[in-house]
């Protein structure tokens, strides 16, 4: 695979990634990282060095995807900003603790982490005997969680390039959320764990050189464009699409890309 087939490929990934993340709150790591996977040996990155290139990328990745649904969800007065706030601080944390765990764990070890947690949640989302569907309060009436929460966020979003919405958007609705707010709100968070999570991998190797991080620029600002008109469509979609179908394309969505990553594990 040459690098400009590379690049397009990337960029037909972000624009999934991008929709995925407006319409599910995912911030793109459940595509990006199995393509990821896939598109780095292409550009000499294997063995022990490819895990960090992968999350890396991804979080960079995720920067522009977040931004978009960010801005798009703010337009539509779902976000809570007063409870965004709060959980700030310590998704921040988390997220670059959790980037400088993904430095020193086994690529296989993260790779673990991807399937399991990607198929828990898939599963609890589509089996009608576990899910846990509150009484869809309006934005600001549910019981938001807080801190605890959010190192969790950002440790596990961070370290397995998996972003917020895998915890926060289960939470939330437990919580009485509705869910095109549990999908806005999990994407401001998406937006701390990739600037945090992108800044403590990459930031070190920058200030030395741009060429010894393990950051893959280019194919992140590939993903990153097809992201950016992906998410304006994903958001628009979430605010007209029953709850029930976001709930059982969210639970696809989470295990066909740990099937993907498995598929990955297994041939390597």
């Amino acid at each position: 695979m040459d690098t400009e087939l590379t690049v397009l490929l990337c960029i037909a990934g972000g624009l999934t990634s991008g929709l995925l993340a407006g319409l599910l709150g995912i911030g793109g790591g459940l595509v990006v990282m199995p393509l990821l996977y896939a598109c780095l040996p292409a550009l000499g990155i294997a063995g022990a060095a490819l895990p960090e290139a992968a999350v890396a990328t991804a979080l960079a990745a995720m920067l522009p995807t977040t931004l978009s649904a960010t801005w798009a969800q703010h337009r539509r007065g779902a976000i809570d900003w007063p409870w965004a706030t709060r959980m700030a601080p310590a998704t921040l944390v988390g997220s670059a603790a959790g980037a400088l765990l993904a430095t020193q764990l086994q690529g296989k070890a993260l790779s673990l982490v991807f399937i399991a947690y990607a198929s828990w949640c898939g599963l609890r989302m589509l089996l009608p005997a576990a899910r846990v569907v509150g009484p869809a309060l309006p934005l600001g009436a549910a019981l938001m969680p807080g801190a605890p929460l959010a190192l969790l966020v950002g440790g596990l979003g961070s370290s397995a390039g998996l972003g917020s919405a895998l915890i926060v958007v289960p939470c939330l609705l437990r919580r009485g959320l509705q869910m095109k707010y549990a999908v806005a709100n999990s994407t401001v968070l998406n937006l701390l764990v990739s600037a945090s999570g992108l800044l403590s991998l990459s930031l070190p190797a920058l200030l030395l050189s741009p060429q010894a991080g393990p950051t893959q620029w280019l194919l992140a600002a590939g993903i990153g464009v097809g992201a950016v008109l992906g998410a304006p469509c994903g958001v628009a979609l979430s605010h007209r699409l029953p709850v029930a179908q976001l709930r059982c394309g969210f639970g696809l969505v989470t295990l066909l890309a740990g099937a993907g990553m498995l598929m990955h594990l297994s041939s390597v």
